[in-house]
């Protein structure tokens, strides 16, 4: 079943490697010139560290074409801020942050990030909404998209809200090309900084001592809060993943078996959560089994989980991630342990009748 698993992954699963460097060629113009643009609002220019590459293309998880890009905009706050990062209590995985002198910056800072000495989220993602828009604005505007030049191509661009994000949809029907590019804007914090007492889990990765935080509210909140930061180890999380040799194949089987079932409610960083989890309960030799090994064992505890109806946060376990219906997930667990049942019994007679399960031909 190995070999037959392997060419799903290449066949089915990897994308093209000119379409690859053709869509990075685009990314990167376009990103220089907008953060050209961008730096020259005072504010971001202060704040702005750098880009923070993150997603399943950059973990190399992604399924599918290489046509969806998460970009982190990391600001780091100046020396001279002084601020108190509180744990919140009633929602696991996230901060608050206090800025205690936040006139040190002026007024704009004042106006535009914070509220009642609060670091305030969507006065965050406001602010970046304009600043987007503003930078569009200064491209040609036709029959209602942005013409950019970019990797060689004349492309149209528009923009739209999505979560913490605003997204870029950068398109060149001729060509076929569509780019959905997620600027993030996130604060970027050393791992010392945390609040102290808290149940979070020790930094697995000495050498990558920071974390983020992001401008995402907590699901199924019963009270607004415009305050609340969502806490972002990305960069643990790769180095975490790196040198583990069915990690990542297993992971995009998985992710791919998710999409043709239908699961969309289950969010690629569920699965991925699964499996931080298992790093942490084996060694590395756990993955350097057999792809087919490491494939059913991930999807039986993969099962598990949804017939628990939980995925813990990894790096806070009291926060659980599936907050979708019972009924729901043991449609999806009852659904699974057939396609796991049939992947058994046609381990060794016949691996190519798991095809289907993956939507592919080999």
């Amino acid at each position: 079943m190995d070999g037959v698993l392997q060419k799903i992954n290449s066949q089915c699963i990897s994308f093209s490697v000119e379409v690859e460097k053709r869509n990075n060629k685009i990314l990167k113009d376009v990103l220089d010139k907008f953060v050209v643009e961008l730096k020259k609002d005072p504010l971001f220019k202060v704040l702005y560290q750098r880009v923070f590459y993150g997603g399943s293309f950059y973990d190399n998880l992604k399924v599918g074409q290489p046509d969806e890009f998460d970009l982190d905009l990391l600001f780091v706050l100046p020396k001279s801020v002084r601020f108190e990062m509180l744990q919140v209590g009633d929602y696991p995985g996230f901060v608050q942050l206090k800025v205690k002198n936040p006139e040190i910056l002026g007024d704009i800072f004042q106006r535009k990030l914070t509220d009642n000495g609060n670091l305030s989220a969507d006065k965050l993602r406001r602010w970046m909404e304009s600043l987007v828009t503003k930078v569009l604005s200064t491209f040609p505007l036709q029959n209602g998209y942005y013409q950019l030049s970019a990797g060689g191509y004349q492309m149209r661009g528009k923009m739209r809200k999505s979560g913490p994000a605003q997204t870029l949809e950068i398109t060149n029907t001729q060509h076929n090309i569509i780019l959905n590019v997620d600027l993030v804007p996130c604060f970027q914090f050393d791992i010392g900084l945390l609040p102290t007492g808290s149940k979070w889990r020790k930094n697995p990765i000495p050498s990558k001592n920071t974390f983020f935080i992001v401008p995402k509210r907590p699901k199924n909140m019963d009270k607004i809060s415009d305050y609340y930061w969502r806490l972002s180890f990305q960069e643990q999380e790769r180095e975490l993943m790196n040198n583990k040799r069915n990690f990542k194949p297993a992971l995009r089987l998985m992710k791919k078996l998710r999409d043709v079932c239908g699961h969309d409610a289950i969010a690629s960083y569920y699965i991925k959560t699964v499996f931080l989890w298992t790093i942490d309960r084996n060694d590395t030799s756990y993955w350097n089994g057999t792809l087919s090994d490491v494939f059913i064992k991930m999807l039986k505890t993969y099962i598990e989980h949804l017939e628990k109806g939980k995925i813990e946060y990894f790096w806070d376990k009291n926060l659980n991630l599936l907050t979708i219906s019972s009924i729901t997930l043991s449609n999806f667990s009852n659904r699974l342990k057939c396609v796991l049942k049939d992947i058994e019994r046609f381990r060794t007679t016949n691996p190519e009748a798991i095809c289907k399960y993956f939507d592919c031909r080999v």
